[in-house]
Parts: C-alpha cells; structure tokens; sequence
C-alpha cells in the first residue's frame, strides 16, 4: 500500500468519527497537512492544532453533549462495551496508529476507572511520518557496533513516537534486527498486522500486548538486537527492560519528562540511570521537522 493510500485511508477513517458539519473544513486542512491532532469539546469549538498554531473552529458552532456521545460511540466501533479496557486508561487506539484521548466524568469502583461513558471531551491524535527525521540522529544510538540502551524523554506533543518510529526504520535498514513493542500501535500504526508507516525492512511488530508482556515475547520469538517501545512507564515496565538486558537486547523508550532534573525525581528512572541499566538518556527538541537530542550535561532547560 502506497503512502497516498494510507495517507487517504487515514483521515477517511478520522472524518468518519467527527460530526458532518466539522468534516468539509477538516479535510480541506488535511489536504493542506501539518495537523497534529483535533480537539472537541462540549459546548466549546473544534480545535485544529499544527506544530506551530492552533485554529478554532468557532464558525461551524459548538460541540454538543450528543455529538460526543455519537463520536464515542463511532470511536468504539459502535460498541462502548467492547472497548471497556482502552476506556479505563482513558483513550482509544484505532486503524493506523490513531489513537483518541478522552476527558470526562469515568466510572470509578473501589478506586479505579471501570469505565468511560460520559465523555466531554476528544483529542484525535494524528500519527505524522517524518521520513528521514532520525537519520542524523542514530549514531547516538550504537556503541561499538551494537545498539545501547536509552531513553528519549519530552513533554507530551513534542515528537518523541514520530522520532522512535523513524528511528526504528533507520537502525533497520542499517543492518539491525529490531523489534517494536507496539503496545498501543502509535509506532507502527499496524492494520491487519501490516504496518502502515515505514519501520525498516528488518522489524518485527508485536501490536496491542501489555510491555511487560510484549517484550519477552519479541525476545523469544524474534531474536531482535534492539527493542524500541513507546511511553515507558512505572516499576514493572522497567523490570522487564531489565530482563531484556540480560538477554543481550538493547531497549530504547521514550518517557514524559522536560528536563534531566525532572527524568531523575522519578524513582524508578533514577535508580536504572545511576545503576547503568539505561546506558543513555537524551532530551528531545524539535522546530518543524527538524529533531535534536540533547544528552545529559548539555544546556538543556
């Protein structure tokens, strides 16, 4: 599938989730292109957000209470029930990498979230491919030959999945067998188990499966040198890079953090950077489609 197919078949599917009255105007920005994600919300206009500017919506009116709950409904396929799982962490994966954030009032029982039904608010994160953004970038990744260990920290929305994405397509056509733990197919956007974006020509995708479960199974089934895997997160998550490692295989991960000061206040990070269990840590920064990392002991806030 060429990369106008997929391109089209991505924001037909997104134009589908919206209300009729949003969709002509929307499409007319996509053809344009840079948008990053859409934001609805009740009683508020539609929001298009690009990497350097936001646009309201204000002329099409504002989102009512029953359009959200007709895109939620569209966002679970019809079936609010099938998607209970997704609901409790608080967005919905789809086709292509999509993935949809939701804001709300959610069900909680016994001190967790249940489920989603009342929603007020959608964020439609659109996955961008920036071809070639990582290529400058890799080197930094490899050690005497062999992929390292390490982590690419961010705010949310800065690019850290978008760079990932391209970097696993860079380590592979470089000769490296790489796995992506794809757990909530933002990195691969697989459909049907077919990635939609540009990986490599040696990687292997494991789509939709928890990290701590994820992980080993690349590494029994794939043999990769390098796993690469988004939003890297709590205890458990940084147990199983530890098993990885003694399996010989390199993890890179991204992880939500602005600066070194900030990466290390998080106890588990801390521990994994002081103990050499992450050979590597970079702050990413990004003007366009240009990307930089910024490694520690660089000026960087």
């Amino acid at each position: 599938m060429d990369a106008n197919t997929v391109l089209a078949e991505r924001n037909e599917l997104i134009l589908n989730l919206i209300p009729k009255r949003y969709r002509e105007i929307t499409n007319r920005y996509f053809l344009l292109g840079g948008v990053e994600e859409l934001r609805f919300r009740v009683n508020r206009p539609a929001q298009l957000i690009f990497s350097d500017k936001d646009v309201l919506l204000s002329q099409y009116g504002m989102l009512s209470k029953q359009e959200a709950d007709d895109m939620l409904k569209a966002c679970c396929m019809g079936s609010v029930y099938a998607c209970e799982n997704e609901l409790r962490q608080g967005f919905i994966t789809l086709s292509g990498g999509i993935r949809v954030g939701l804001s709300g009032n959610p069900v909680m029982t016994g001190g967790r979230i249940t489920n989603f039904t009342s929603v007020g608010g959608f964020n439609i994160r659109i996955p961008n491919e920036v071809h070639g953004c990582a290529d400058d970038l890799t080197d930094m990744f490899i050690e005497d030959g062999l992929p390292v260990s390490a982590l690419v920290a961010s705010p949310p929305g800065v690019g850290k999945t978008t760079l990932l994405r391209d970097l696993a397509r860079s380590l592979s056509n470089r000769g490296y067998r790489v796995g992506i733990a794809d757990e909530r197919n933002e990195l691969s956007g697989s459909m049907n188990s077919v990635p939609m974006f540009d990986v490599g020509l040696r990687t292997d995708i494991i789509s939709f499966v928890p990290k701590t479960i994820c992980i080993p199974m690349l590494i029994r089934s794939m043999s990769p040198q390098v796993i690469i895997t988004d939003e890297l997160s709590g205890e458990d998550e940084m147990n199983g890079v530890s098993e990885a490692l003694k399996h010989g295989v390199a993890i890179i991960a991204s992880i939500h953090a602005s600066s070194f000061r900030q990466l290390r206040t998080i106890a588990y990070v801390g521990k994994a950077l002081s103990g050499g269990l992450i050979s590597r840590a970079f702050i990413l920064r990004r003007s366009g489609s240009r990307f930089s990392l910024i490694g520690e002991g660089e000026k960087c806030d």
